[in-house]
């Protein structure tokens, strides 16, 4: 049989075939469909990309006010409660996986895979940031890559950065050509142009620039000394 307009059931329904509706569906309140306006988009969830215009295109949208803000946006990934949840009008190429990853994002091509990942980015772009808190306070750094829990997670700016490893650069704020990989690894590095390969490797050093360090705890004493 065919139904014009409004169709509300209470209780169950049994459908023994194909379900096919001209418009979204809404179920418990979560739309289910392409989402208001656009080409080859994919919604689910409420109030998921439900700014979508006509200008949008090949979006992903999954979860409670994921990519709810984004009008334009083409080829954005939101997968979580509000990931890119108040991400910018015509963001495009963003992939956000996880509760809150790169909710505000204004910018394009980031990575964010883990719970809080890229949580405060606005400007910052091109980057990739895997675990939980994984560059969660960078506002406008970019074109960097954190992978593991806390991973840069406390620079708002700064840029070209490497931290591998749990709580690697953890602590550093605006630096930038920075190479930390092990756990805690370039935990307090605040300077320009240092590597950091190994656990507690060049851990306490704020200012010290130019530095290398191999080796677990590798000039874990020093703190300001540069170049060594």
């Amino acid at each position: 049989s065919t139904t014009t307009g409004a169709l509300r059931v209470t209780g169950g329904v049994g459908i023994g075939g194909a379900l096919h509706t001209g418009a979204d569906a809404c179920i418990n309140g979560a739309r289910v469909g392409i989402g208001p306006a656009g080409s080859r988009n994919t919604v689910l969830g409420v109030s998921a990309g439900a700014a979508l215009s006509a200008s949008s295109a090949d979006n992903v949208f999954i979860g409670n006010l994921v990519g709810d803000q984004i009008t334009d946006g083409i080829r954005n990934v939101g997968i979580g409660s509000n990931a890119l949840g108040a991400a910018g009008t015509t963001t495009r190429g963003n992939v956000a996986i996880g509760t809150n990853a790169a909710p505000a994002t204004t910018a394009n091509w980031n990575v964010a895979i883990g719970e809080q990942a890229l949580q405060s980015n606005v400007s910052g772009a091109q980057s990739v940031a895997i675990g939980l808190n994984a560059m969660q306070d960078s506002t406008g750094a970019g074109l960097s890559v954190a992978i593991g829990t806390d991973a840069l997670a406390a620079a708002p700016t700064g840029s070209l950065n490497t931290a591998l490893g749990y709580n690697a650069l953890r602590f550093g704020t605006s630096q930038s050509n920075a190479v930390a990989i092990g756990s805690y690894a370039g935990l307090h590095n605040r300077a320009n142009d240092t590597v950091a390969v190994g656990s507690e490797a060049l851990d306490i050093n704020t200012l010290g620039t130019a530095n290398v360090a191999v080796g677990r705890s590798a000039l874990g004493a020093a703190t300001t000394a540069a170049a060594t």
